[in-house]
């Protein structure tokens, strides 16, 4: 996921003011004990010219947030932290216009500490030039 897109997918999860720490990519992070968090991945599947005669490109991808909960403590809390985030993303348009968003079925982490339930939200962002 280039700049551009990230900046913005990952303003509107910050603007949502959720009451849970967050893993950024490639930054120091130490997990609560006990307690709901979020860790967030991005990537850009596709980058390619687009016919408008103007330069511009297209970029698809997702951004992606996992909602870790500490296992055995059920899952309602963690699903409507799943639905806040991907309701975050509807119905915006601009530069960056996201498609659909998907919540997961949930699984144990590798460590047996965790459930983690992830949010995929697709993104088609379009780079057009000064």
């Amino acid at each position: 996921m280039t700049p551009a897109p990230w900046a913005d997918a990952k303003g509107r999860l910050v603007a949502l003011n959720l009451a849970y720490p967050i893993e950024w990519p490639n930054e120091q992070f130490d997990p609560p004990d006990l307690a709901i968090w979020l860790a967030v991945e991005a990537e850009g599947d596709v980058l390619e010219a687009i016919e408008l005669g103007n330069g511009a490109w297209e970029e698809r991808g997702v951004f992606i947030v996992h909602v870790c909960a500490p296992l055995g403590t059920g899952s309602e809390t963690a699903r409507q932290v799943a639905k806040d985030i991907a309701g975050a993303y509807r119905g915006v348009n601009g530069f960056t216009i996201y498609r659909r968003a998907s919540v997961g079925a949930g699984v144990p982490s590798e460590d047996g500490k965790w459930w983690i339930l992830t949010v995929t939200i697709d993104f088609v962002y379009t780079d057009r030039p000064a």
